[in-house]
């Protein structure tokens, strides 16, 4: 082996000259412009990024603070069961960008219930009260009690489902609660919940906002209009049936890319392993019918027991697909114990192939529900 050699021995690393050339001048970056920091925080994605361009130091949490940037995408979480961190109560989080489990600070010290939504809240429920509460930086927005619903039961049985939604910029909170899956609505900053009166004996299971209008999607499958910004009290209309289909066990609403979409749920069992699959349908206004949807574009849905979401593609969350949270105490899939978890059920449109994957390994009952993390 050839040894290389200096003509002249190489400076000392304490020399003037060397100094001049190893020690760089080092950017103070809490100087750079501030519209220069705000362009480096509309090309972030994930939350945990945001979080990190915060903590740079002051003037970069100043940017981060004043939120005039705006996200180029949002990726949802998946809210998983209950876990401790030093005798604290948490809620475990599982981010689709990072494959990682997040334990987040609970709202409530007793067993509460969650829903999520596509707006960065969540609608908690306990014994007690009820919140909008944002997860990430625990601002929380208490709503009227649900003892108001004159519903009787456990505060389990009273509300089965909510969900938020932006309707003409207001946050509006619609729940299916009581014996019959009725529906009920609160805006933020009301001081009790409205009913809604339906001369149908429709009993409910879905609701979505489309296009500042809120539809709701029966049990059997018809879909109505709920009219909440008229002047007289709250109503509805029958404007369309389900599609076709049979032996489905799910039907979810959802708005994508402007168009109003049905998911269609189907579940079965192949040699001892689950079995989920999905068809998707459009419905076409012009001629007030659904038509079988093959391609979701560049978008994915993120599905839960009580709602369905639209999200763009993503390196973590590919296109055309289906991503299926499942309750991990459903006989679907404790009856057999190398299932015993969290698991989420990815349904490829196009190949009509599904895939298994484990987010989280705790046992303790977890009904699993998406939000979108936001820090506004």
């Amino acid at each position: 082996m050839k040894i290389a050699r200096h003509s002249t021995p190489p400076p000392l690393l304490d020399s003037p000259a060397s100094c001049l050339r190893l020690q760089q001048p080092v950017a103070d970056w809490s100087q750079l412009p501030y519209d220069l920091k705000a362009l480096i925080a509309n090309h972030l994605d994930t939350v945990e990024d945001f979080l990190a361009f915060s903590a740079v130091c002051k003037s970069w949490r100043l940017v981060y603070l004043e939120k005039e940037w705006i996200p180029r995408r949002r990726i949802p979480w998946l809210m998983l069961g209950e876990s401790h961190y030093n005798n604290t109560p948490m809620r475990q989080c599982f981010s689709m960008t990072r494959s990682k489990v997040y334990n987040l600070q609970k709202l409530h010290a007793s067993e509460c219930r969650y829903w999520g939504s596509s707006h960065g809240w969540v609608v908690t429920l306990s014994k007690e009260e009820m919140y909008l509460l944002n997860p990430i930086n625990q601002n929380h927005i208490k709503l009227p009690s649900q003892s108001a619903l004159h519903a009787s039961g456990s505060f389990f049985d009273i509300i089965h489902r909510a969900y938020v939604f932006k309707v003409v910029k207001s946050l509006v909170v619609v729940a299916i609660y009581g014996p019959k899956y009725s529906l009920a609505f609160v805006r933020v900053g009301d001081s009790e919940w409205s009913t809604v009166q339906s001369s149908s004996l429709a009993q409910f299971r879905n609701v979505v906002c489309f296009e500042d209008r809120i539809l709701a999607l029966s049990m059997v499958g018809n879909i109505y209009l709920l009219d909440i910004n008229g002047p007289g009290l709250p109503s509805m209309q029958s404007i369309a049936s389900r599609p076709s289909e049979e032996n489905w066990q799910q039907l979810y609403l959802v708005e994508s890319s402007g168009s109003l979409l049905m998911a269609v749920y189907y579940e079965s069992e192949q040699r001892n392993t689950p079995l989920v699959k999905f068809k998707v349908f459009r419905f076409d206004f012009s001629h007030r019918k659904w038509v079988s949807l093959e391609d979701l574009g560049d978008f994915a849905l993120v599905v839960d027991d009580h709602h369905c979401t639209s999200v763009p593609g993503h390196d973590s969350l590919q296109p055309n697909c289906i991503y299926y949270a499942k309750d991990n105490l459903d006989s679907f899939l404790a009856c057999q114990r190398k299932y015993i978890g969290n698991y989420m059920f990815v349904y490829n449109l196009k190949d009509k192939n599904t895939d298994l994957h484990n987010v989280g390994n705790n046992s303790q009952y977890s009904c699993p529900t998406w939000f979108i993390p936001d820090l506004w």
